[in-house]
């Protein structure tokens, strides 16, 4: 069989890293054929694998749906395709061969409301791109989800439900060897994470200000700037202004990000996520993790719970109260 890898959206974190997943994966199928389209990722051309790639895609949507509409489908003929993963959560449209679907956002499945005004980008997913993934996965031959959580949403809106199987990530989290150079003094909380409103930062920044009234010594590290939009610069203005001990640290390497992982308590409160890498990272370091009280989190830390402190993420008394704890446990200790 030879098949049709899709994946141009993929060019960096969570998409990028599920997109060299499956390659792997594939790289040691040596009975099947697979062409990966994908967009600026450098991947290699081995044995089983060719590797297409079309940069020009990811100029604009109007690139995007041209490229969808009109030349895939002379890709699919002069390749000889058989069938089609597309592993970008929506299929590909014009396509008389089979598809499968694999669907890696949560967005359709989410209660989380956003602003059209502060939120723009994420209101129309929410709003508009689910709808059309919602429809792909009515549609798909068979849909692929990497939790039993996802898996269990999907199944209540498709008929066919026998058709979605449950792929567990197997990223091989390899600790870098430089791992542990971060000094760390007291009790730090640390949270890597984008600037995206859901992953709410704004709950440990209100539990932040519950802590230092109280008297409280610690310290937050955000993987943020302080200026990637106007969320995250209302946080840092609000850091700023009650004189907060949250650092700014911006991006980090993936060196930094272990580092701090060894010696800090990870903090997860994103409201959106359908895996959330960090805290299968930090679990395998051992770190201690508060995380948010959702399936996603409760799933992807089965069997860690001694380390684990699970809290209402909408409510920052709650989260102020766990903090509270491990402080005093830290100063203890």
């Amino acid at each position: 069989m030879k098949y049709l890898v899709y994946n141009v959206a993929a060019d960096g974190g969570g998409a990028l890293s599920v997109l060299q997943m499956y390659y792997e994966k594939y790289s040691n199928d040596a009975e099947n054929e697979y062409v990966f389209l994908i967009s600026t990722p450098e991947l290699k051309t081995t044995e089983n694998i060719t590797v297409i790639n079309k940069k020009w895609v990811k100029k604009s949507w109007l690139h995007r749906l041209f490229f969808e509409y009109i030349c895939v489908k002379k890709i699919i003929r002069e390749h000889g395709i058989d069938e089609v993963i597309s592993l970008q959560n929506i299929l590909l449209p014009n396509v008389n061969q089979t598809q499968t679907l694999l669907v890696q956002n949560a967005m359709p499945f989410t209660t989380v409301k956003f602003s059209i005004l502060h939120d723009t980008k994420l209101w129309i997913y929410k709003h508009l791109i689910s709808k059309k993934i919602i429809k792909s996965i009515h549609q798909a031959d068979e849909v692929i989800v990497q939790t039993e959580w996802m898996a269990d949403e999907i199944k209540k809106i498709k008929k066919n439900n026998h058709t979605v199987k449950v792929e567990k990530p197997y990223y091989e989290i390899k600790i870098p060897e430089s791992s542990a150079k971060e000094i760390i003094n007291g009790c730090v909380f640390f949270y890597p994470a984008s600037g995206e409103s859901y992953k709410n930062h704004q709950v440990i920044v209100e539990a932040a200000r519950g802590l230092v009234a109280q008297g409280s010594q610690f310290k937050v590290i955000f993987t943020l700037k302080g200026n990637e939009n106007s969320f995250v610069e209302r946080l840092f203005n609000e850091a700023q202004k009650y004189r907060l001990p949250i650092q700014f640290a911006d991006k980090m390497s993936r060196e930094q990000v272990f580092g701090y992982y060894s010696k800090t308590i990870l903090i997860f409160p994103s409201l959106l996520e359908t895996v959330g890498l960090p805290l299968m990272e930090a679990r395998e370091v051992g770190t201690s993790i508060i995380a948010a009280d959702l399936p996603y989190a409760r799933e992807v830390l089965t069997g860690y719970e001694t380390k684990t402190f699970f809290v209402d993420p909408f409510d920052s008394e709650d989260l102020q109260k766990t903090m509270n704890q491990l402080i005093l446990n830290k100063k203890s200790g």
